[in-house]
């Protein structure tokens, strides 16, 4: 793992302390003058920090221009070619450092990433917030749906969605709850509740015929594939909600084309087909709550064999 020494003066101390915590955090080895030892020199002891360091980072303010200590140290890391990270704290344009011979490349906004396990882990928490994805939007809009019908029901067409609908949107927003749980103990309950809920649609809410065919089921399936549609895509929120809504006409679509056809000539139940098509929910929640958790699993490693190099 890479060292770091950081060079700064008095008065951006707090700065300094800041990048210096941030950087221990994705596990460098770090030193600025807060952990100079009482006994020894401390001319002597950063002299032999910067000596060490792969990297000098220096922090630049208007109050260097005014002070040579800081320039000196920017002297002694160039005469050991160290590689430079100047990050300017203020407004002080980069001309009026003109005697430290800045070159442009070695300016940054903030800390830049130095090693490949620390980008690596950097992505890795990216795969995490994006298997995130919204969650108190997710599980709300389920929740107000859920309140929506137990309220006014909804009529969609020929389709009327009563007041027991929203106990289903209700156990929806609790299936969403559930995977979010950082391991797979989460995967496991949602996809058993999962089908606690399809039997309590089936048997608790007060069937719904379309063409003698009940599609409490179907209905159920609809928001089900819906919500982890949403909930798993790793898209914008917009072209999230378009996706989510293409993806489950498809999935309802086919459930349509079963129950119509399919039964009718080999007389399939209803609700054989839809436990069916619902395990393919679960696969698909399967393999993307999968990456999910191997992700947090990757980090966990990567974080002990970062700390471990240092």
């Amino acid at each position: 793992m890479k060292k770091i020494f950081i060079s700064y003066k008095v008065h951006n101390r707090k700065q300094a302390i800041s990048y210096y915590t941030r950087l221990k955090d994705q596990g460098y080895m770090v030193w600025f003058d807060q952990l100079i030892l009482k006994n020894r020199s401390w001319q002597d002891e950063i002299k032999e920090h910067i000596q060490r360091a792969d990297i000098f980072l220096c922090l630049l303010s208007k109050e260097c221009l005014y002070d040579d200590w800081v320039y000196q140290q920017i002297l002694f890391a160039k005469s050991y070619h160290k590689k430079f990270v100047y990050i300017i704290l203020d407004d002080t344009p980069v001309k009026d450092f003109k005697k430290f011979k800045i070159r442009k490349r070695d300016i940054y906004q903030d800390i830049p990433i130095f090693s490949k396990e620390v980008k690596e882990l950097n992505n890795l928490r990216r795969e995490i917030n994006y298997r995130m994805n919204h969650p108190f939007l997710s599980v709300g809009i389920f929740l107000f749906f859920a309140i929506y019908l137990f309220c006014y029901g909804l009529k969609i067409g020929n389709l009327y969605l009563n007041h027991c609908y929203g106990w289903a949107c209700l156990g929806i927003s609790c299936l969403l709850v559930l995977s979010y749980i950082p391991n797979r103990i989460g995967f496991y309950l949602q996809s058993l509740f999962s089908f606690l809920l399809l039997g309590f649609c089936y048997f608790y809410i007060p069937i719904y015929y379309v063409s003698d065919v009940g599609i409490n089921p179907i209905v159920y399936l609809l928001l089900y594939s819906f919500a982890v549609i949403f909930r798993y895509s790793k898209n914008r929120l917009g072209i999230n909600f378009l996706f989510s809504l293409l993806y489950t006409g498809l999935i309802i679509l086919l459930n349509f084309v079963v129950v119509m056809y399919i039964q009718q000539i080999y007389s399939i139940n209803v609700s054989i087909l839809s436990i069916l098509l619902l395990f393919f929910v679960v696969i698909f929640t399967y393999y993307e709550s999968k990456e999910y958790y191997d992700a947090t699993e990757d980090i966990k490693q990567l974080k002990n064999r970062i700390y471990k190099h240092s």
